[in-house]
């Protein structure tokens, strides 16, 4: 039969050289009446004990460097006593590369979680990344696709402030870092922020009188000491700019959205052909017409009709840590980002 058959259904995650962290997982066929066996073994070392579908390297064990793991999947029924032939036939064996070494933590993480700090401009610090071989590089990643939204590429400053955004938008971030051969740790769990509105002048997430009474401050007053609050920018505050102050003040975020299904760290196993996202949305300025789902900063697909919920089944997707976040528009041009979930594909 295995002339024709694989003794493995599934054997994940796939690809090139896994990061360090990863963890592995085997499926294997199920023959009536009996399992087959499972050996896994790290740089052509069988690993004590470890006979079961899932796997994880004692990376704190390895050198620095590329090492070997593989799984051996064997039929050991008794009816076979041709040793020779269950030699031949009666295994099949899975190979991987990992790079053992990636600068700690891993996955990175964050000290300052990205935070707005102006209309334009959010600001976030991610936890220092050591490693014995040298200098440790960051990278942040901006996942959400809204408009001025940029990643830093990579940088030795463990701080970085993406400017030039869109005001009262929403923004999300993950960080990972590399060491001087270039060994990338897994990317943080990621964090999402709102820029300010234009007119919130004092940085407190609303835009109320207390922002109108630092307006009206230099009401008519010729080239006012701060930029910014010049809302109709001719260098003299007056009614212009307390229209466009007006507006923005009326200017309410009416959409809500967010991902109800799956939870946050959730453990999916690469075995499921698929899984559902699930999201809830609302506006109070019309009907939301349209969801869109996103993994990672790409977008895997969109719901146009809610009548039976914000849904979208999702096949075909990576192993690893995935972002998954979702937009949802309404009928008067409003969106808005769910805050982020952080899922894993792969086994324990």
């Amino acid at each position: 039969i295995y002339k024709y058959v694989s003794h493995i259904d599934a054997a994940t995650p796939t690809g090139g050289i896994k990061p360090e962290g990863t963890s592995f997982f085997v499926t294997p066929m199920q023959p009536a009446g009996y399992n087959l066996d499972i050996q896994w073994a790290v740089d052509g070392i069988n690993v004590p004990g470890a006979t079961g579908r899932n796997f994880t390297p004692d990376y704190a064990n390895l050198s620095v460097g590329n090492h070997q793991v593989a799984v051996m999947v064997t039929d050991n029924t008794t009816r076979v006593r041709n040793e020779t032939r269950r030699a031949q036939l009666m295994k099949a064996l899975r190979t991987w590369t990992v790079n053992a070494g990636a600068p700690t933590p891993n996955p990175a993480t964050f000290d300052i979680w990205p935070a707005t700090i102006s209309s334009s401009e959010i600001f976030m610090l991610a936890a220092e990344g050591s490693d014995p071989e040298g200098a440790v590089e960051y990278y942040f990643s901006e996942l959400s696709g809204n408009e001025g939204g940029s990643d830093s590429g990579w940088q030795a400053s463990r701080e970085y402030t993406d400017s030039n955004l869109v005001p009262n938008t929403s923004y999300i971030y993950t960080v990972k870092m590399r060491d001087i051969e270039g060994r990338q740790t897994q990317p943080s769990t990621a964090g999402m922020a709102d820029t300010m509105r234009v007119s919130d002048f004092d940085v407190n997430s609303i835009v109320n009188y207390a922002d109108l009474e630092i307006l009206l401050q230099d009401w008519l007053v010729e080239n006012p000491q701060y930029y910014d609050i010049d809302l109709y920018p001719d260098e003299i505050i007056d009614f212009r700019d307390i229209a466009v102050f007006a507006k923005d003040w009326m200017n309410y975020q009416p959409l809500e959205a967010s991902i109800i299904s799956p939870p946050d760290l959730s453990i999916i196993s690469p075995q499921a052909q698929s899984f559902t996202i699930t999201v809830g949305a609302s506006s109070s300025a019309g009907d939301v017409v349209k969801v869109e789902f996103i993994a990672n900063g790409t977008k895997i697909g969109e719901d146009t009709d809610g009548s039976d919920g914000w849904r979208y089944e999702w096949t075909g997707f990576p192993d690893g840590y995935i972002c998954l976040t979702a937009k949802a528009y309404d009928e008067e041009g409003n969106k808005r980002n769910a805050q982020p979930v952080n899922i894993y594909v792969g086994g324990l």
